[in-house]
């Protein structure tokens, strides 16, 4: 078989020579067809391609316009805007917020800030290197996040707008010595708090700005009852160590400090009487709050001995200042000197009670017997007698010279005596003495409970 007998494989390789005109259209035809899909196909995915930075571009002047008419929306207090701008699911805003929002804006200190926190805005929105969500903040004097401003779904194809979330301050109220129960309208709602005594109390969640609340104040087992109208304000720059908004009261009411005077000769127990309920006396501890819408009466009471000393009585009105009162109680003078008078008289009977005893002891050293003792003692079948009496009958003829007293104390119907005699070897004896002290009609009378050499 010859080259020139052999047909070829490959329909490709005919010659268009060898097809028929049909054939020949054929094919041109479906060229044609393909040079137009490809051209198609070529068109929209440039109009994709243009369509996404336009998409880009038009999305990133829409933020912008966005941060604009939250600029103008504040300063032109338009409420109902800045509502819409900044829904929340954590708690719903009110335009009376977006009003403390807008005034604390608007104060001198704060008005620069926010016109630079907005030009970064603007700023980072035009940047086209930046891809963070957030596009900036607006913050407070102490540096904290009112509002941010984040961009609402991914960067290139779901991005459409800007979301300005608000930030909630936590609050709270503290109050000292009584339970007390806060109540208060916000936006037509009614508030109840309930604070405890002596800490501070969750106030909840406000939203920044400088105001008041008009409030009523009811004090629950307080010394003095009652119910106050007056304000609570809320300023969110004034924060406590935890970073806490802390609410202040504004009520006609009274808290204060008392410093006892002219107690030297008192002894350590004293009660306070306000409005004539009694609470116990402590040093530097500050009282109430109280109602004081009208003054209450203050005073207090000692003791000294068994007799009871009272100091003047004052009218307290309610606090000018943020601050507790320092105030002055004196006990009477002529009191304290009736009373040491009177005490004087015991100590020197409680001495010649001694006295006689001391000559009592001699004289029964003497005869060895103890009889004559027996009405000294409390009770002369202690064991503090009975060692007396084992002494006076051990046949010692010892003598004691005049006892010299050293110290005087009594506490109610309990008298301290430390004495000094000598014996007849002039040995010093130092003896301490406890008397039963029993004020009698007629008389007083002491008895030994307890003695010891010291």
């Amino acid at each position: 078989m010859s080259n020139e007998d052999i047909k070829p494989s490959n329909q490709n390789d005919v010659n268009d020579d060898e097809l028929t005109d049909e054939e020949v259209a054929l094919l041109e035809e479906a060229k044609k067809k393909r040079r137009k899909w490809i051209i198609r196909i070529s068109i929209l995915v440039f109009i994709i391609i243009i369509g996404a930075i336009i998409y880009i571009y038009a999305t990133d002047k829409s933020a912008k316009g966005q941060i604009n008419d939250f600029e103008k929306a504040v300063n032109k207090r338009d409420y109902s805007t800045l509502i819409e701008m900044m829904k929340t699911n954590e708690q719903e805003l009110t335009k009376t917020d977006m009003k403390h929002f807008v005034d604390y804006i608007n104060k001198d200190e704060n008005k620069s800030r926010f016109d630079k926190e907005i030009t970064k805005m603007k700023h980072n929105v035009e940047d086209k290197e930046t891809y963070d969500v957030s596009m900036g903040k607006i913050t407070d004097k102490n540096g904290r996040t009112i509002i941010e401003a984040k961009r609402d779904g991914s960067r290139f194809f779901f991005l459409s707008k800007l979301v300005f979330k608000p930030n909630f301050y936590p609050a709270v109220i503290s109050e000292s010595y009584n339970e007390s129960q806060y109540k208060y309208q916000k936006d037509g709602k009614s508030k109840n708090v309930i604070a405890e005594p002596n800490q501070k109390t969750d106030f909840g969640k406000v939203f920044v700005g400088d105001y008041d609340l008009d409030a009523t104040k009811s004090f629950d087992e307080s010394t003095i009852d009652g119910t106050l109208n007056g304000r609570l304000h809320i300023n969110t720059d004034d924060v406590n160590k935890n970073n806490e908004v802390v609410v202040k009261e504004d009520f006609p009411q009274a808290w204060f400090k008392v410093k006892l005077e002219n107690n030297e000769k008192l002894d350590d127990d004293y009660k306070l009487f306000i409005d004539d309920n009694e609470v116990k006396y402590e040093k530097g501890k500050v009282y109430g709050k109280f109602p004081a819408d009208i003054y209450f009466n203050l005073k207090a009471k000692g003791r000294m001995n068994d007799a009871t000393i009272e100091t003047n009585e004052i009218e307290v009105s309610k606090n000018e200042k943020d601050k507790p009162q320092e105030l002055k109680l004196k006990f009477n003078q002529s009191d304290i000197d009736k009373e040491l008078k009177k005490e004087k008289k015991i100590e020197n009977k409680a001495k010649e009670f001694l006295e006689s005893y001391t000559d009592k002891l001699n004289t029964a050293y003497k005869v060895s017997d103890f009889s004559a003792l027996k009405r000294y003692f409390d009770d002369d079948e202690s064991d503090v007698a009975k060692n007396i009496e084992k002494q006076v009958k051990s046949k010692k003829e010892t003598q004691f010279t005049k006892p010299k007293f050293k110290s005087y104390d009594r506490s109610d119907n309990e008298i301290t005596i430390i004495l000094n005699k000598k014996d007849d070897d002039k040995n010093n004896i130092t003896s301490k003495y406890t008397l039963k002290y029993d004020k009698d009609k007629d008389k007083d009378q002491f008895t030994i409970k307890d003695y010891t050499d010291i």
